[in-house]
């Protein structure tokens, strides 16, 4: 069977918040964008390849942007092409409690009550893509894998820097840059930046196995 060499959807490790009963972090997968094409971008990708040129489109748009919103304001559920749905979502107004802490509450409706008017109000205006359009962008994706760039988060706390370095040292014996850049989720540059000035303060130096460096206590 050949190799499949269609598009790839890249995920990088994004750490969980909480840490589990050991003091540790798990990771999860995230979505790596790898831009925003704008509504300026789809009126020209669009206006290259269809029947249409660039003015048209913006017409095209403006008025399908004008529709949807006049339709949906009216109480539609509107379509849009095969591809998404657009409807408004209704939710109960939240009420003050009184108390000194602020706390809201929402008042309960059970069979045969009529919910006020007044006591509801407008959450969101919901977007859905359709099954179609879905199975359409999968049909298109052929692998998701690992993005081997550098993570976009670059600020970490001094405390959960020296929790990372304490935990990789006592799991690792020591630690080194590609450890530290993925527990953390911080790019190449960062880690060995943080690691170099641990070193500078006297509470890691470096040493070396193999050709790599690593930092111990």
């Amino acid at each position: 069977m050949a190799e499949k060499k269609g598009k790839s959807i890249y995920y990088q490790e994004c750490r969980n918040p909480k840490p589990d009963n050991r003091g540790r972090f798990s990771y999860h997968p995230h979505f790596k964008s790898l831009g925003t094409i704008t509504a300026d971008d789809l009126i020209k990708g669009i206006a290259k390849s269809q029947w249409a040129n660039e003015p048209q489109m913006r017409a095209v748009f403006a008025a399908l942007e004008n529709y949807v919103a006049e339709e949906v304001s009216n109480g539609y559920i509107v379509h849009v092409a095969n591809m998404f749905k657009v409807q408004i979502t209704l939710r109960l107004k939240k009420h003050k409690l009184g108390d000194d802490k602020g706390t809201m509450y929402t008042k309960s409706y059970f069979a045969g009550a009529v919910i006020p008017a007044s006591d509801v109000e407008i959450a969101d205006i919901d977007v859905r893509t359709t099954k179609a359009f879905k199975q359409m962008i999968l049909d298109k994706i052929e692998a998701v894998d690992r993005w081997q760039g550098s993570s976009a988060r670059q600020n970490v706390p001094d405390d959960e820097i020296s929790k990372a370095i304490d935990f990789l040292c006592e799991t690792e014996n020591y630690v080194t840059v590609k450890s530290l850049s993925f527990h953390l989720s911080i790019s190449k540059y960062s880690a060995r930046k943080i690691l170099n000035q641990y070193v500078d303060k006297g509470i890691l130096h470096r040493d070396s196995i193999a050709a790599a460096h690593v930092y111990k206590k």
